[in-house]
Formats: structure tokens, sequence, C-alpha cells
């Protein structure tokens, strides 16, 4: 199989990460030409790549090792799927395919940006203004994929790309990963093998049990707090069975810092995801009516070491 392209446009991609460890040889995809290694996530090497046909700059993420003819079809029909979803926030799924060494491809639109890894690497935190700006528009991306059962399932910083702000000072957001990690809602186990982030994975998802939207709303909820704080948040403690949610005493709240975001982030990372906020339109919403006026440069919460 060389390539299956979908029709769409994109406004979003970009590079997954910063760090390339050790930098890998060009792959060479039919219909591309690839340009350079952009990063790097826990199951693929993600480059820049330019279409052929039109010249039109795209992003190649290429999984790692190779995949049989199965599971290689049951992941183009589920790519195809998250091609369905449309809107400005998500890095449009484009084509799928296998490079020529047999390793599976999946390529998406592409626009110059920082992924908010890279932000919080140089900035350490963001202020609470513009990281629950960045948040509202990352929840808007999943709501979307949400509506056409469609889950990322693989969400982190790295995946969360920040374009310069315009004239009305907005940032424009996109979210890439969707169909290296395509999921559909109730799936108990991913289509493709990917490692999971701890930081940022719900235990459902590290457990390898059924997910839904609720499993995105963790991950996000993790990513804001990372946002805040400045650190990676803690690992998710694995669910009791008792229906508790996580102690308040895995964060420190700094002094002066409004409690009602720490409850809603706590409300969104709890164990059990019947204990969590129905949808990231729910999660959006709450999280910013949380922090109401926000203070420019006020962070909240910090997480304890």
């Amino acid at each position: 199989m060389a390539a299956h392209v979908v029709d769409g446009q994109g406004v979003a991609g970009g590079a997954p990460g910063s760090t390339l460890t050790p930098p890998r040889t060009l792959p060479s995809v039919e219909g591309y030409e690839v340009r350079r290694q952009l990063g790097e996530t826990a199951a693929s090497d993600v480059y820049l790549a330019a279409h052929v046909a039109s010249g039109v700059l795209r992003t190649l993420a290429v999984q790692r090792g190779e995949t049989d003819p199965a599971a290689v079809r049951r992941i183009v029909r589920e790519v195809l799927e998250a091609s369905r979803v449309k809107h400005p926030a998500v890095a449009l799924v484009d084509g799928v395919g296998t490079t020529r060494d047999g390793r599976l491809y999946v390529a998406t639109a592409y626009v110059e940006g920082t992924s908010l890894a890279e932000l919080l690497e140089s900035e350490g935190h963001l202020p609470a203004r513009r990281a629950v700006q960045i948040a509202r528009r990352a929840a808007d991306a999943l709501e979307a994929a949400h509506k056409h059962g469609v889950l990322h399932g693989d969400l982190t910083p790295d995946h969360i790309i920040v374009g310069p702000a315009g004239a009305d000072g907005v940032e424009p957001v996109g979210v890439t990963g969707f169909g290296m990690f395509t999921a559909r809602t109730g799936s108990p186990t991913p289509v493709a093998p990917a490692k999971p982030a701890r930081p940022y994975a719900s235990p459902e998802r590290l457990l390898g049990g059924a997910l839904d939207a609720r499993s995105d709303v963790f991950s996000l909820a993790s990513i804001v707090l990372h946002a805040l704080s400045g650190n990676a948040p803690p690992p998710p403690r694995a669910s009791t069975g008792r229906g508790t949610t996580p102690s308040s005493s895995m964060m420190a709240i700094r002094p002066g810092a409004r409690l009602a975001p720490a409850q809603v982030l706590l409300a969104a990372r709890a164990a059990e995801p019947e204990r969590r906020y129905p949808s990231a339109s729910v999660f959006r919403d709450t999280l910013a009516a949380s922090f109401g006026d926000a203070e420019e440069g006020r962070r909240t919460p910090e997480v304890a070491r």
C-alpha cells in the first residue's frame, strides 16, 4: 500500500516535540518529499514533507517499526474516519499509508507554530489568562472530534500547537496527533500501538480500559495543570473502585491562589471517569468560569514535588 489521501483543509500542524534523540534517516514516502525531522512522540517520528503533486507542506508522523497488513487496513479505516473532523483547531488528517520500508505514516496539514511543550520548556509556566485561552481552544478541537465519535487518546503538550498572535492579539491553537492513536468512543484498545504519556494519560488509558471523551478531558486537565504550575503533574492513581477522587494533598496551592480552579482540575483528573466532567465543552466552560477575570501573571495551582 502506498498512500490514501482524502480531501480536506487543516489549519494547524507543527512539530509535536523539540527533542530529537537521535536524528534518524529521513524515510522514503511515495508522493512526498521528506525534508527534515520535526520531532518525535512516544510511538512515532515526525517529519516535515512537501506533497510532490501540489507542493503543499504536510506533517508526516511515521510509526516506528513495521505494522502487520491487517492492522494497517484497520488503521486506514479509522484514520479515514478521523479525517471527517473539520474544525479550525484540528490539524486535519488527510493521508495515511506506508513508507517504502513498510512503516505506517499519517499525514496531516502543517502550519508553522510552537508546541505548548516548547513554550513550557522556555517559559516555565504560563500566565493564567493565556493558559486558559489555549486550553479553551484545545477543548474546542476535542469537542469537535468527540461529536464524530473520534478520540485523541494520547494528548500531551507536544500535540498543542500555538501560532503567532494576530492583530486582535488572539493566538491560534491547533491540536495535532489525531490518527496515530485513533480510537472510537468506548474502544478498549488503540488501533495503533502507542506507549501512553504517563503524566497526562488517564488511568483507564494506562490500564488498557474502555475510553471515551472523559479520557481526553483528563489529559487536557493535566496539561492545564502543567501550564499553570510549571511542573508536570503526578501520574494518576489507578481507580480503586471506591468512588474516590485524588486528594487535594497532591497539589500545593500558593498563598492567595484561587481554590475554585484547583477544584475544577481535581474533578477533571478524578481517577474514575464517572466523576469527571462529561465532555470537553463542559470542562472548558467550567474552567473558564472558575478563573473569572484572571489576573495576568497569576498561576495556580503548583504541583507538589
